[in-house]
């Protein structure tokens, strides 16, 4: 026998009910107000339909979606610094070159002293007491540039105005001041060279283009050749000595920049020593062998 489906027991409303006749309610909950529903007093459950507890209707929020996270901080921060040094840079890099250009255009005049024509804007030498200023040019080609490192900034000048004095140097080169022989050696002939540096260098009066002084200056030669030597992979072994630098060139020209205290300037000589020519080493004689001790026959 076939069981039927259930259905509520009679006189229960129907399903759908508007509230206070009797509707429905959640399973487990009373329907309707006090003394209606499915019957039985204050809206309790029918005889054999015991009420179960189910979830209770909560209220729920709105969803709460988190901010949008920073992602990137440092990295932002180290493009930023990155830009700040290279600006930084870039802009010290155009300060100091237009600090520069703006400082040899203020002496660029005097370089025609160097190309023996006089200066007219220059002043007269001796026409102020004490140092008489003086602004280096080196050679670069067929002309002449300015240089900062040939003369210290207690000698130096600044405007062409104010400058009576040009040094006009020749590019540094080498020369060769000794050769010292050791004998010969497995890989051929044991040889030390000892080099120096040479600088040729002009004095000029600017107001007038007059020479006042046309020298060769050396710098401090290297250290002679030993008694013995040691060779490695070449038999040929060299030495250099030192540049020439402010110390010998002011040594030079330093009587000229200081002679004018109300006194003549004095010139200096037009020509330094020689270097010194080259002396070959003669090699250690060999102590000889001990001559051999005869044996008395047995």
């Amino acid at each position: 026998m076939q069981r039927p489906p259930w259905s509520p027991p009679p006189g229960s409303p129907p399903p759908g009910s508007p509230p206070g006749g009797g509707g429905s309610a959640p399973w487990g909950q009373p329907s309707g107000p006090p003394g209606g529903g499915w019957g039985g007093p204050q809206g309790g459950s029918p005889p054999g339909f015991p009420v179960r507890p189910g979830p209770q209707p909560q209220h729920r929020p709105p969803p709460q979606h988190a901010p949008p996270r920073k992602s990137g901080g440092i990295g932002k921060w180290l493009i930023f610094g990155v830009l700040g040094l290279v600006v930084l840079c870039c802009g010290s890099g155009i300060a100091a070159v237009w600090w520069g250009s703006g400082e040899a255009a203020k002496i660029a005049p005097l370089k025609d002293a160097c190309l023996g024509s006089a200066v007219a804007v220059a002043p007269a030498l001796g026409s102020t007491p004490g140092i008489q200023r003086v602004v280096a040019f080196e050679r670069s080609g067929s002309t002449f540039t300015s240089s900062y490192s040939l003369v210290s900034t207690d000698w130096r000048g600044e405007t062409a105005e104010t400058t009576p004095l040009v040094l006009c140097a020749e590019p540094e080169t080498q020369e060769l001041v000794e050769r010292c022989s050791y004998g010969r050696v497995l890989r051929g002939d044991a040889t030390l060279e000892r080099w120096g540096y040479r600088r040729d260098v002009r004095l000029v009066e600017a107001r007038t283009g007059r020479v006042i002084v046309s020298t060769t200056l050396r710098g401090t030669p290297p250290l002679a050749c030993p008694e013995t030597e040691s060779f490695g992979r070449s038999s040929t072994e060299r030495r250099y000595g030192t540049h020439v630098g402010v110390q010998e060139i002011e040594t030079v020209i330093g009587p000229t920049v200081r002679g004018s205290t109300g006194g003549p300037v004095v010139p200096l000589p037009t020509s330094v020593p020689a270097p010194v020519a080259p002396t070959p080493m003669p090699p250690t004689p060999m102590a000889p062998a001990p001559a051999p001790v005869p044996v008395p026959p047995g």
